[in-house]
This record gives C-alpha cells, structure tokens and sequence, in this order.
C-alpha cells in the first residue's frame, strides 16, 4: 500500500510539473485537456490493480453481507410465525388459567365446610366409642332375657297341644288338614256339626296362622 501511495505522489507531481511548464510556454486548453485525460489515464492504471485487489478481497464481505440479508428474513418471518402462534394460544391458555383460578377459589370455599363436617364427624365418631362401654352392658344384660322369654314361648306352644294334634294360638286352637277326596261342603259341615269353623287359604285367620307358623317354627 505504501508503495501505491508513493506511485501516486508522483504521478501527481509530475502533472503539476507538466501544468506549469504548459503554462509557461502558453498552451492553450487542448495542451491542458490532453495533460488532464493522460493525468486521468496514469491514475486509471495505477488504481485498476487496487481497486481489482479491494474487490476480490470485498467479495466474500459481500456474500457473508448477502447471506446476512437472507438470515435477518428468515428470522423476521420466524419471528412474525411465532408471535402469530403465541396470539393464537394466548386466548385459550388464559381461558383455562381463568377456569383453574375459579377451581381454585371453589375448592377453598368448600373447605370451611369440608372441615365443619369432619368436625361433627369427629364428634359423633367420638360419642359412638362413649356410647360401646354402656352399650354392650345393656346389651349383656338384655340377652339372656331375651332367651328366656324365646325359651318360655317355646315352651307354652309345646305344652298347649290339644286333643287329635290342635294347638293354641292365643285364645284358639287350631288344626291343619289336607284332605282332597272331602268335598267342601261335606267338610264344611263336618267341622260346624263339632263347633268348628272351616277357613279357606285365603282367609284373612288362616294367612295369620300361616305368617305366625312361618314365623315361629321357620
């Protein structure tokens, strides 16, 4: 470079050199035209190396700037996609936040009560356990009463068995018989010839008859 500039100081000190002597010995403007254009040339061939070194050296700046140019694009137009796809997300995710904040503030609502009523249910557990002890004292008591009167009722249906296998229920006796080669009406005044009073099934004594036999002879 520093060769260059010296080419170029040079040159131009010859064109000076060149102009005065022009000057003094009266050239008229062709001289000086003709001294300009060569001036021009001499510089054209001194600078044409330079300017073919800058470029070659400028060129891959220009390619890396070009490349530069297609990579600030690319990132503008991501940049313009992804802020379009945040916008379209936007509304639903704050639809949701919105929907989990109202779930929240339930569910805090719903403590209060929650807890009130694991409260009372502690309370009544706790009255159930003080509630065993006499519980299952009366109940120890109240057992072998009941097994006396089961034994005392068992007792007086087998001791009250009348004549020809009639029992007593209550203030009456009874007796069951199938006979299906009796006529009804035969059988009818048969029992009221004896003082007996002949019920169909589906008398209302003999379904209570029934129910208390099922009941108490299984």
């Amino acid at each position: 470079a520093t060769m260059y500039w010296c080419r170029y100081f040079i040159i131009i000190l010859c064109a000076i050199a060149a102009s005065q002597d022009c000057s003094a010995q009266a050239c008229d403007d062709d001289c000086k035209a003709v001294l300009v254009q060569e001036f021009r040339n001499i510089v054209k061939q001194e600078l044409d190396p330079l300017y073919q070194f800058l470029n070659e050296k400028l060129k891959p700046l220009d390619d890396m700037q070009r490349e530069m140019g297609t990579l600030r694009r690319e990132i503008k137009n991501k940049m313009s996609l992804l802020a379009q796809n945040i916008s379209d997300v936007k509304e639903p995710v704050m639809e949701i936040h919105s929907q989990v904040s109202d779930l929240a503030q339930n569910i805090s609502d719903m403590m209060d009560p929650v807890m009130e009523i694991h409260s009372q249910v502690s309370v009544l557990a706790q009255n159930i356990s003080d509630l065993k002890d006499p519980f299952m004292k009366i109940h120890s008591q109240v057992s072998p009463l009941m097994q006396n009167i089961s034994d005392e009722k068992n007792a007086t249906t087998t001791g009250c068995l009348g004549v020809d296998g009639f029992f007593r229920m209550s203030t009456q006796y009874f007796k069951i018989f199938k006979d299906r080669q009796r006529p009804w009406e035969d059988a009818k005044s048969h029992c009221e010839a004896r003082g007996m009073i002949l019920a169909e099934p589906s008398d209302s004594v003999a379904v209570d008859l029934r129910k208390y036999l099922v009941e108490n002879y299984g």
